[in-house]
């Protein structure tokens, strides 16, 4: 299953590729985001620890991440959770006065009570997607307030 989420950014895309990025400050800048930890380097990227939370139920994953600037795109493969084996894929790209922010997830999940076809969808439209509109929603108000040039 495969779930996209996108949003246009009033923002220069470089700008908005640093904060994508820069994981460790999500749980500074994101209010449902509860910590970001790294977990170690590796020649192709990080790995990553992610705890956010929707609503009152908390989420938790670890996830290989990638970067990749000359495309300004940020690959994310889970490792652990129950949601291993799902791909994320982050792609920042110009567009007219700012920025498109697009973020695919596909979910092959393996664990036994979620890879048959109810488990995801419970898992992409009850889960993933409300948590990326409320990154891409958080993020876009972090950058455009950070670029925003108001006049005196």
């Amino acid at each position: 299953m495969r779930t996209i989420d996108e949003r246009h950014f009033a923002a220069p895309p470089d700008a908005v590729f640093a904060v994508v990025c820069d994981v460790l400050q999500w749980p500074v800048l994101l209010t449902h985001y509860r910590a970001v930890r790294l977990l170690g380097e590796t020649r192709e990227g990080r790995v990553v620890e992610m705890a956010a939370r929707l609503g009152c139920i908390p989420l938790r994953w670890c996830a290989s991440m990638r970067v990749d600037a000359a495309t300004r795109t940020v690959h994310y493969r889970h490792v652990a959770g129950p949601s291993t084996g799902m791909t994320v894929r982050w792609e920042i790209s110009a567009e007219d006065a700012g920025t498109r922010v697009r973020l695919v997830h596909e979910l092959t999940l393996t664990h036994p009570l979620l890879r048959n076809p109810l488990g995801q969808w419970l898992v992409g439209w009850g889960f993933v997607s409300p948590v990326a509109c409320r990154t891409l929603a958080g993020l876009q108000a972090q950058v455009e307030g950070a670029t925003r040039c108001d006049a005196p």
